[in-house]
């Protein structure tokens, strides 16, 4: 890019605050998708064989176990358990946690022995079917003597979580900043090309220099604090890509930005020749102002077309050709 085109570019163009700002929330993004801290772990609760609402981890203090009872599917086996208030419980584990427990199951058959508590953290699940049925067949007993010596929940070993899972919040933050990244980003591409687009004709009409001494030049009128500079055959829009001749400014209307029927802003859309449309933007009670600057681009172009319409639209798309 030569320094006609930079001179340009640093008017016209997106300028660097915009590409700033697209990296940034870029880099946000990124940040909350793949490098946010993860939530602690839920702290293990002690186990309740009845609580039909228990979701997560719990513990279990055995100071008593007694042999396998019943298979389960995975390998492992159910046991009776009593834990250090004597309370009686049904437990799921592998057989290797089971041999680890001797001193537990050393009580479980001898109660003159020494009380000594492991502490086992897992989950709490319903007492599968099969279970009770093989337990109550055991002791003969009744399905409320069950009920009322185990409950309707067994315990079943599990390791304790080392890492919590990853925070909901920043998911939701990964995807706020990734839809500013996107939208600054089409917002960055809309004012490059427009700019690129407004370059290259000027080149193609041996024009660039030229402008770049008008854009530049002290006789040059600057509108609404800059936003604009209207030349004796130029016009320039600051950060909309704007940089035409007066000739190649085919059309001009205004139009509001609305959300959910309210008026956010107002726009003067000036069109040109490339095929490009560029946005002046004025706040919703500047409509006024709005007119004034349509009507003194049209005394730089009377042959300008003024308003949205369709033949307007038709006209200007004829022109592009």
């Amino acid at each position: 890019m030569n320094q006609d085109q930079k001179t340009i570019f640093s008017y016209s163009g997106p300028g660097l605050l915009l590409t700033v700002l697209c990296l940034a929330l870029l880099a946000a993004a990124l940040l909350c998708a793949f490098f946010s801290p993860q939530e602690a772990p839920p702290a293990p609760v002690p186990f309740d064989s009845i609580d039909e609402s228990a979701d997560g981890a719990v513990y279990l203090d055995v100071i008593g176990i007694s042999d396998a009872m019943y298979p389960n599917a995975s390998g492992r086996y159910y046991y009776l358990v009593e834990d250090s208030y004597h309370l009686f419980a049904i437990a799921c584990m592998t057989q290797e946690e089971y041999e680890s427990l001797e001193a537990q199951r050393l009580y479980w058959n001898n109660p003159e022995s020494a009380e000594e508590a492991a502490h086992l953290t897992g989950v709490s699940l319903p007492i599968p079917e099969s279970v009770r049925d093989s337990v109550v067949t055991l002791f003969e007993m009744d399905a409320e003597s069950f009920d009322n010596n185990f409950g309707t929940r067994c315990f079943f070993t599990r390791a304790p979580e080392t890492g919590g899972g990853r925070s909901a919040v920043w998911t939701v933050f990964a995807v706020l900043f990734l839809l500013g990244f996107l939208g600054t980003l089409l917002l960055w591409l809309y004012r490059f090309f427009g700019a690129w687009s407004a370059v290259s004709r000027l080149e193609e009409d041996g024009r660039l220099a030229q402008a770049v001494d008008e854009l530049l030049g002290p006789q040059t009128a600057l509108v609404r604090g800059d936003r604009l500079r209207l030349g004796e055959g130029f016009a320039f829009g600051w950060r909309c890509g704007l940089a035409a001749a007066w000739e190649d400014v085919i059309w001009c209307y205004g139009r509001s930005v609305k959300l959910f029927g309210q008026t956010l802003a107002l726009m003067l859309v000036i069109a040109t020749a490339d095929g490009k449309s560029h946005a002046l933007f004025f706040s919703p009670g500047e409509r006024k102002a709005l007119r004034l600057v349509a009507q003194e681009l049209s005394e730089h172009n009377q042959a300008m077309l003024l308003g949205n319409s369709a033949a307007n639209r038709a006209a200007w798309k004829k022109a592009c050709r």
